[in-house]
């Protein structure tokens, strides 16, 4: 990825979400961007089953989120029923 061109895109999450991730970028010295794409990849690259596990102070993806967690962000329960509306927004 280190040579893709990257967009610039808006996406909407809860305000607790958003802090604990900026949270979490500062304690790892990276960028929210740079973590949301590495969400994202290890995402598309097969989820969760697939990531490997942590190497010589890298952390996985379930790492960040059990970090995330401890911050308090807890989803919303109706997440499963309502997924587009917290994808794309309720009209």
């Amino acid at each position: 990825m280190q040579n893709e061109e990257l967009v610039t895109t808006n996406i909407r999450l809860p305000k607790n979400q958003l802090r604990a991730l900026k949270q979490e970028a500062l304690q790892k010295e990276k960028s929210v961007g740079f973590l949301l794409r590495e969400l994202i990849r290890v995402h598309v690259q097969g989820g969760a089953q697939k990531v490997r596990p942590k190497i010589k102070g890298r952390e996985t993806f379930f790492d960040i989120l059990k970090s995330i967690e401890k911050q308090g962000f807890k989803g919303p329960k109706d997440l499963a029923q309502n997924l587009d509306k917290y994808l794309y927004g309720g009209k």
